[in-house]
């Protein structure tokens, strides 16, 4: 109730005024600096939370691609979303009070409260239009983070940009601070990057200059900086934990040696060896590329990786859920001569010894017992003790045994429908020789039709 009165009308500000008051602790930045960091109260930041996810879209409509802090896909993961124009008036209509331990009691008179999780989108709202102005008046590829503008453009028009900052910031309320700013341009345009911008307080670097936990500049300085950044990240507590943890299959956690070899070697950015020089696309290998090609196995692996976390997730919640067998594609395999010959030895094997067994196993239907099991143990006694149908059986088993040893080498998609239609037609025609029915004109046409479809399978894969 308290957030939809604060999102829906105005309240006095003596009401609210506990909830928007903030304990204020000063860190010192270095160079004299103090960087002030201000706590507020739960109840305000989870108001603002609520408010911020029910107006998110239109913020990051309003606030394009250009800035980074509205949450965009293409944006800074630690953005935060947007704000209604009521809640904001209640918040900020005055100022809040900071409370310093040890010292007096201050206000929060100018910009937003540090902390509020509504401060990035009264960025991404107030500077759009200045953004827009800029990015229509001049050719510089800009990029926005909050506050914090970046632009990119030949040395003449870049000034252009920042004298159009300079111009209509002020009236948005944005004071761009030139102290703060630095230039990075190449040595070779150091003397006319001076010239352009000497009549500003700009630093101007020829080597590099960190700018929002990234670097801008030559690559020595990046790679330095990276070499350093990795020597930090790996010294940070539990930066380590994947060497000690335990290896659960079901979080896939566990690594062959192989695979533990190429994580050190991935994690610390070394040269991986035995691996092959050109790409099974015929394009050169590399690491990077092995992510991103497109017959490689790792775009498959991560496509596995979010069916199956889904399949799971539905599993919870539903009873039916299964996830679809992998299909392997069959790729250059042929029905040889020889395997072309054991799969009719196994059609003629079964063909002719069906009917075999069929006739074999007449008078098992005289046999009566009482119980079911002894029913069972008197029609496999009969059974073992006729050798017209233990024969039989034993050498249509034979034919499975051939069948099975045929089909690791053979083409399924030929060996099953040859195998399986072949093993009809000798059935049938072992039947008549037997004495069964007679084979009419329709199941004599069916033969004939199998064995020229039989035909012209064999021929093709075997040609």
């Amino acid at each position: 109730m308290l957030a939809k009165r604060l999102c829906t009308e105005l309240v006095d500000p003596v009401v609210i005024e506990p909830i928007l008051g903030n304990r204020l602790i000063p860190l010192n930045k270095g160079d004299g600096e103090v960087q002030p960091i201000r706590v507020g109260e739960v109840v305000r930041r989870i108001i603002a939370k609520c408010v911020t996810r029910l107006t998110k879209q239109d913020i990051i409509k309003a606030s394009r691609s250009l800035q980074l802090c509205a949450h965009l896909k293409s944006g800074a993961e630690g953005a935060i979303h947007a704000m209604q124009a009521t809640y904001a008036t209640n918040t900020y209509r005055a100022p809040a009070h900071l409370f310093v331990t040890g010292s007096k009691e201050l206000k929060s008179t100018e910009g937003t409260t540090q902390g509020d999780p509504l401060a990035m989108s009264f960025y991404a709202k107030r500077l759009q239009p200045l953004i827009t102005h800029l990015n229509l008046s001049s050719n510089a590829k800009q990029c926005w983070y909050a506050d914090n503008a970046t632009g990119a453009v030949w040395l003449e028009e870049l000034r252009e940009w920042c004298d159009g900052l300079n111009e209509m910031g002020p009236s948005l309320g944005y004071y761009p601070n030139a102290k703060k700013c630095w230039l990075v341009t190449k040595p070779e345009k150091e003397n006319e990057a001076m010239e352009v911008f000497g009549d500003k307080a700009i630093k101007i670097s020829t080597q590099s200059q960190k700018h929002l936990g990234a670097v801008l500049g030559s690559r020595t300085y990046l790679e330095e900086y990276v070499k350093g950044r990795d020597a930090i990240l790996a010294t940070e507590k539990d930066a380590s934990s994947w060497l000690t943890v335990i290896p659960l299959k079901d979080m896939n956690f566990t690594l062959n040696k192989r695979e533990f070899r190429d994580a050190v070697h991935l994690r610390y950015d070394w040269h991986i060896a035995d691996t092959p020089s050109t790409c099974i696309c015929e394009d050169t290998f590399t690491v990077d590329y092995a992510m991103v090609c497109k017959q490689g196995g790792f775009i498959i692996q991560r496509h596995n990786e979010l069916h199956d976390l889904e399949a799971d997730v539905l599993n919870i919640v539903c009873h039916d859920g299964q996830v679809e067998p992998i299909l392997q594609e069959i790729m250059g395999e042929v029905l040889t001569r020889a395997n072309a010959f054991w799969l009719y030895i196994v059609s003629l094997l079964w063909g002719s010894t069906n009917p075999l067994i069929r006739k074999g196993s007449k008078g098992i239907e005289d046999i009566h017992r009482p119980s079911r099991i002894g029913q069972f143990f008197a029609e496999v006694l009969f059974l073992l003790s006729n050798w017209k149908y233990l024969i039989p059986f034993l050498l249509n088993q034979s034919g499975s045994v051939v069948y099975y040893l045929t089909l690791a080498s053979a083409d399924l998609s030929v060996a099953v429908p040859v195998t399986n239609s072949l093993t009809m037609i000798i059935t049938t025609l072992t039947g008549r020789l037997l004495g069964e029915d007679n084979i009419n004109a329709g199941t004599f046409l069916g033969m004939m039709l199998v064995v020229c479809g039989v035909s012209i399978c064999v021929m093709d894969k075997t040609l």
